[in-house]
């Protein structure tokens, strides 16, 4: 028997500060464009949340929701993900440094317009951020092997939830490479050029237009 501890799979993120995502009115919103801004960490009830948001909201021909997140709970945010891509609506990270990482990134890339394309965009001075996966030890416990083994199965289902949210969306698995390939200490920031590679708009500051992949 070893001594180990007892270990919590989870998504790691950067700690979020008390609350939960607060949805309101953006300074794009227009008479054609229901805008809004998602400010805050990802808690559980968030996607109900932005769901109740929506429905007292006027109806308008295109919905974008702008994200600034430090992120938060992963299966939040996948639920987050799935609400913006079965309303059709469009994610945003603006510039100016603006932060979207963790639950919150894995909520964007839900995003699609109202014709049912995906449509996700970023600045090129924003940041996109995954973290890969780690178990987090308590070395005052003794770890057995139904532990471990119990340890594996919460591993696989979960990495399996998360593919299977990103088929759901629409999305390229290739973000499991991204969230994989840095320590779970580290943050895994996607370059302007691997978001065109994988279908994210990249909303270029200096010259103010989209680039073309």
């Amino acid at each position: 028997m070893k001594r180990l501890a007892l270990a919590l799979v989870a998504m790691v993120s950067w700690v979020p500060p008390a609350g939960a995502l607060d949805f309101s009115r953006h300074e794009n919103d227009s008479a054609s464009l229901l805008a809004v801004l998602a400010t805050g960490p990802v808690k559980a009830g968030d996607a109900d949340r932005f769901r109740a948001y929506l429905a007292r909201a006027p109806r308008k021909p295109r919905m974008a929701i702008y994200l600034s997140s430090p992120g938060g709970n992963l299966y939040e945010g996948m639920k987050l993900g799935l609400a913006f891509h079965q309303l059709g609506v469009r994610t945003v990270i603006e510039g100016n440094g603006a932060m979207c990482v963790s639950a919150c990134a894995i909520a964007f890339l839900g995003g699609r317009d109202s014709d049912g394309k995906p449509w996700r965009a970023k600045s090129s001075s924003s940041e996109l951020g995954f973290h890969a996966w780690k178990s987090q030890f308590q070395p005052t416990r003794t770890y057995t092997a139904d532990d471990m083994y119990t340890l594996e199965q919460e591993t696989q289902r979960t990495v399996l939830d998360v593919a299977d949210y990103l088929r759901s969306v629409g999305t390229d698995l290739d973000f499991l490479r991204i969230m994989f390939r840095a320590s779970a200490s580290d943050m895994n920031y996607v370059s302007d050029s691997e978001a065109l590679r994988i279908g994210i708009k990249v909303w270029d500051e200096k010259s103010n237009r989209f680039l073309v992949p």
